[in-house]
Order: C-alpha cells, then structure tokens, then sequence
C-alpha cells in the first residue's frame, strides 16, 4: 500500500504565555493525527480559538512542534535543518486568508508571482506568469497592476498563483474565502476544484464555516480546543455527526446546500 503524501502525527504545540506574574503554557493544538492523500480536500473545522491556523502554520514548518511530526512523502520534514527543508517547501504551500497582507503591495503582481519562482531556485519564468495568471482566472495584462488596484477576489487569486508557481503537491488553505463576500466564495471555491481536477492538488481546507467546507471538502475533522473530536467522509460528517460539539455547529447554521 502506499505512503499518504501527508501525515501528521501526535502534534502539539505549545505557546509560553504570560498571566501577571506568572508563565504558563498554552496548548494550542493537542495530539493531532490524520493523513491526506493525492488529490483529496481534508478540511479542518472549528470555530475561532480551536487551533486550526496554528496546526496550519505547523503543517508548513511555519511554526515548530512541540512533539509529534509531519511526514511529507513518507519524511519528517519537521526534523530536518532549515537547509535540507527547503526542496520541500515546494511541495507544500500555503494560501492565508488575508491576501492583502500576504502580498507586498510594492510590487506588482507580475513580480509577485515571479518571485515565488525565484524563493524555490526556480528558473526565470517571466513567460510563465501570464500563463499562472490566465490559470487562476486573471487576465495577463494584471501583471502590471499592484494589489491595491485589485479587489479581495482578485488578490485572492494572485494569492493562489504564487502558491502554485513551484507546481505544489498540496495546498493548505487557512480561511481562503471568509474575507470576502458570499458570490466571490463561489468563485475562488469554484476555481480550487477546477485546478484540483486539472492538477491533482491535495488540499488542507480549514474554515468556521460549514456551508463553504460543504461544497469542497472529501473529509472532515473538527477541531475543538486544539483537539480533533470528530473525523469522517462529508457525507458522514454533516448527515449524522457523533460528537456534541459537531452537532452543535451544525445545529447552529441554516439547512447546508449540498456539494455538486
């Protein structure tokens, strides 16, 4: 049988903390294990606090585990120097939910989605951006403009061609769509599962909301203080939940359009 292409597994992270006087320890997330194969959209709900971006930032070696480790093909790539880390990072990219801070706003896109080629050792692939560009749904000619002449859909776009620049295996995605309104949702989801089917990418979706998770996610795990309480195939998830905590959530929004 093969390797997943990603595994966590027992992942902790801790954040020293000060309360007055004293230092305490946060736990942010608390012995988190699943695996992702090709192709597949794992997401990862939960409401805000949950531990969601931080287990993202720890899946990309954004941050550090306290214990625990994520394979990346079958290698810890958490315990590899920053040196030997570095051919990886390729694999596995990462598109925030603010894309207008994520995006140096002096520098047009055109140099933007450049430079994702130049980070990774990439040959010079000026020819290359227009192409990236017409792939996410922007016109070529907005390699000129600078992010702050585009609208949040747009730099969520450009967002998502820089992260594809060095041809990624998965794509973890950290709230992509809850900064913008509910007819530009539709849309970038829309464009994640068109490139999904046309490049076989894996994504790790995580979002709060439950009517976006429904029209992209394969499985579900949902995170409650840190922890996952409940995992299983979307179907599973959202026709017959087991935990509380996912029966509450599901309990608190409007009846949930399903994937098509």
């Amino acid at each position: 049988m093969s390797e997943h292409l990603l595994t966590a597994e027992h992942l902790v992270k801790d954040f020293a903390v000060r309360n007055g006087r004293k230092r305490v320890v946060l736990r942010a997330v608390d012995d988190v294990s699943f695996d992702l194969d090709r192709g597949e959209t794992l997401a990862l709900v939960g409401e805000s606090g949950s531990g969601k971006s931080t287990l993202a930032r720890t899946l990309v070696c954004l941050e550090t585990p306290t214990s625990g480790r994520v394979l990346l093909d079958g290698t810890d790539w958490t315990a590899l120097p920053e040196r030997r880390r570095r051919p990886l990072r390729k694999r596995v990219q990462m598109v925030f939910q603010d894309p207008f801070g994520s995006l140096n706003p002096r520098m047009s896109v055109g140099d933007l989605v450049g430079e994702a080629y130049q980070v990774h050792g990439l040959p010079d692939a000026r020819s290359s951006v227009g192409e990236l560009l017409e792939r996410v749904g922007l016109d070529p000619t907005m390699a000129a403009r600078h992010p702050h002449h585009l609208s949040g859909g747009q730099r969520q776009r450009v967002a998502i061609a820089r992260a594809l620049a060095p041809h990624p295996a998965v794509l973890v995605c950290d709230e992509p769509t809850s900064a913008l309104d509910v007819s530009v949702q539709a849309q970038i989801i829309a464009l994640l599962r068109q490139l999904q089917a046309d490049l076989g990418i894996a994504y790790v979706f995580i979002s709060h909301d439950l009517a976006v998770v429904r029209q992209i996610a394969d499985r579900i795990a949902v995170m409650y203080l840190g922890r996952i309480v409940e995992t299983g195939t979307a179907d599973d998830v959202f026709r017959a939940p087991t935990d509380p905590y996912t029966q509450a959530l599901l309990a608190a929004v409007p009846r949930l359009k399903e994937r098509t």
